[in-house]
């Protein structure tokens, strides 16, 4: 069976689940045109390595190869708050920062070059890690434009949180599922 949409994350404590939907029902007050993640689709998480589409062997084996460089995030804590963006001037995705250890690369880059063979595309893309909350739309007035980001810069500024890494999950979509919905294929606890 092939997945799309498969990566590697480390989900969100569920005890911080509350702060993240208070963030997207703050900022949909600002702009009710905002596309928020919805959490029954996909969990919220920091993306650590993309797959795209894969059959399971492939994931069984990019999770083997996870699970044997997990030790390098052992006892690591994370911080996330505040707004970012991919690119400068492209306000397109909404998604909370994430302050993290060097070790995370060390870690991204051990997973991206012994999984190279399965997918190719992550040497373009920077690794930025980040938690999505949603998306705007940017054709508007760039005075607008800049109303809106102003406030949305204040309500993610309200957002500081701080947890350990405990798991690692692999999550992908069955295509046949019409939700689109993320599973947690595998999880590797420390």
């Amino acid at each position: 069976m092939k997945y799309e949409n498969c990566f590697l994350g480390i989900p969100i404590p569920v005890k911080f689940l509350k702060v993240y939907t208070d963030l997207q029902e703050e900022i949909k007050q600002i702009d009710s045109s905002l596309t928020l993640q919805d959490i029954d689709i996909l969990e919220p998480h920091i993306t650590i390595y993309y797959c795209s589409e894969q059959t399971e062997a492939v994931l069984t084996e990019v999770a083997k190869i996870a699970e044997e460089s997990k030790n390098i995030l052992r006892d690591l804590t994370l911080k996330v708050g505040g707004l970012d963006f991919f690119v400068k001037d492209d306000y397109s995705v909404l998604f909370l920062d994430v302050i993290y250890p060097k070790e995370l690369t060390i870690f991204q880059e051990e997973v991206n070059n012994r999984c190279a063979k399965f997918y190719r595309d992550n040497e373009i893309l920077k690794f930025h890690p980040h938690m999505t909350v949603g998306g705007i739309n940017t054709n508007r007035s760039s005075e607008e434009l800049e109303q809106i980001l102003l406030k949305l810069k204040m309500e993610f500024a309200k957002v500081n949180l701080e947890f350990p890494i405990t798991d690692l999950v692999m999550y992908g979509v069955d295509p046949a599922d019409k939700t689109r919905t993320h599973k947690k294929l595998k999880t590797i606890t420390f």
